[in-house]
C-alpha cells in the first residue's frame, strides 16, 4: 500500500526499501512518526499498532526485536500483543532515523519491516516558571493580579483560572515584555470570587504546545459573587491609583528572587513615568566583604492608561544571598513623587 494513513501490510525489508509485494503476515497500522515524516519533534515517541491479517496470522510479541538506527531498543519499549511504544530517555538529535521491527509470525516465519523519519533542528519549547501575587492573601477590587511566565521566547501565552476546582475561565493573554518573559496584569473587579483557584499557562510556538500550573493557589475577593469574568487592564471601569508614588504589586520588602531575572510590576498614576534604579550588594570573601554595583541606572518607563507598569531586571551574575535595592520614583507633568525602596534577596 502506498500510504501509511491506511494499514501497512507487513513486507520483507531489505536495506530499508519497501517491496510492493506483501507477505502473508501481520498487518501494521499507524506507525508513528509516519513514514518519511520530517521536522519531527526531538522528544517524539515511536510506536505502531499490530493487527492480524485477513488469514488470521498474527505477530508473536515474544519474538519482537526493535531497532533504532541499528541500536536494539527492545528492552526499553512497551510491547503488547496489540502495539509497541518507545520514548527515548533523552531528546533525539537532529537527523534521519530508521526504525526496524524484526519478529516471527504465528506460523513461525521470520519477518522484518521498517520505516524512516527525520528529526528537525528546532529546539523543544517549555515553561520554566509560572508565578502570581494572589496567594498570600485574597486580592480585592482595584488590586492587580500580576502574572509572570518565563519560557521559550517568541511564543504565544494564554492564561486560564480553574475556579474552586470546577470552572475553567480564560484570563487576558500574557504579553512578552522581554525575550522569554511574559506578563499579564489583571485588575480585580467587584464580582470576582475564588476561594481556591488554580492558575494555568498554555505556551505555544508553531505546532508545539506546553502547559504548566502555578504552585500556589489563587484567592480573590472573599465574599464576591462567583462565576463573573475577571476584568482586563483595559476595562474603563477599572479603578486607577490616585497617587503618583509607585507601588509594586508582585513583590514586597524581603521577598526572595529565584532564577536569573525578575520582573517589577506595579501601579502608579495613569500614563505616568517611573524611574527605576536597582543596586546589588554581593557578599564576597566568605561574607566578610561586600561588593556593590548598579545594575539598573535610572531607567525610565511609561505606565499604561490604567497606571500599570512592568520592567524586567537581569542581574549580570545572580549570586545567592545577594540583595537588590529597588528604587522607584513617579514622574508626571513636572511633578515627582517620593521614592519608594524595596529590598529583595537572591536565592
Amino acid at each position: 500500500m502506498s500510504s501509511l494513513l491506511r494499514p501497512l501490510a507487513l513486507v520483507t525489508l531489505l536495506s530499508l526499501n519497501w517491496f510492493a509485494q506483501p507477505a502473508v503476515a501481520q498487518v501494521i497500522t499507524d506507525p508513528s512518526p509516519e513514514q518519511a515524516a520530517t521536522n519531527v519533534e526531538a522528544d517524539t515517541s515511536i510506536s505502531a499498532i499490530f493487527r492480524p491479517d485477513s488469514a488470521g496470522v498474527t505477530l508473536d510479541p515474544r519474538s519482537l526485536r526493535i531497532f533504532l538506527n541499528d541500536r536494539d531498543i527492545t528492552n526499553d519499549a512497551v510491547i503488547t500483543k496489540d502495539f509497541f511504544s518507545y520514548r527515548p530517555e533523552t531528546p533525539l538529535a537532529a537527523g534521519t532515523y530508521q526504525v526496524v521491527l524484526q519478529f516471527n509470525n504465528s506460523q513461525g516465519q521470520s519477518r522484518r519491516i521498517g520505516w524512516n523519519f527525520s528529526v528537525g533542528s528546532t529546539t523543544a519549547i517549555g515553561i520554566d516558571s509560572l508565578s502570581h501575587n494572589a496567594g498570600n492573601r485574597p486580592l480585592r477590587p482595584g488590586e492587580v493580579m500580576a502574572v509572570t511566565v518565563n519560557g521559550t521566547p517568541g511564543s504565544q501565552v494564554k492564561l486560564f483560572l480553574i475556579r474552586d476546582g470546577q470552572t475553567l475561565q480564560p484570563l487576558p493573554d500574557a504579553q512578552e515584555i522581554a525575550p522569554g518573559t511574559y506578563v499579564s496584569n489583571i485588575v480585580i473587579q467587584e464580582a470576582n470570587s475564588t476561594r481556591e483557584g488554580t492558575l494555568l499557562a498554555r505556551l505555544q510556538r508553531g505546532n508545539q504546545v506546553r502547559f504548566a500550573s502555578a504552585d500556589r493557589p489563587i484567592r480573590l475577593v472573599v465574599g464576591g459573587r462567583p462565576g463573573q469574568q475577571l476584568g482586563s487592564p483595559t476595562t474603563s471601569a477599572t479603578p486607577t491609583p490616585s497617587s503618583l508614588q509607585p507601588r509594586l504589586t508582585n513583590l514586597k520588602e524581603g521577598d526572595r528572587i529565584s532564577g536569573s531575572s525578575f520582573t517589577l510590576q506595579g501601579l502608579t498614576a495613569p500614563n505616568a513615568q517611573v524611574r527605576i534604579r536597582v543596586e546589588s550588594t554581593t557578599p564576597i570573601g566568605g561574607g566578610f566583604l561586600t561588593a556593590t554595583q548598579t545594575i539598573v541606572n535610572d531607567a525610565v518607563i511609561t505606565a499604561d492608561s490604567q497606571g500599570v507598569f512592568s520592567y524586567l531586571v537581569r542581574p549580570p551574575i545572580p549570586v545567592p544571598n545577594s540583595t537588590y535595592q529597588v528604587s522607584l520614583t513617579g514622574i508626571q507633568g513636572g511633578q515627582t513623587s517620593a521614592t519608594v525602596t524595596v529590598r529583595l534577596i537572591q536565592q
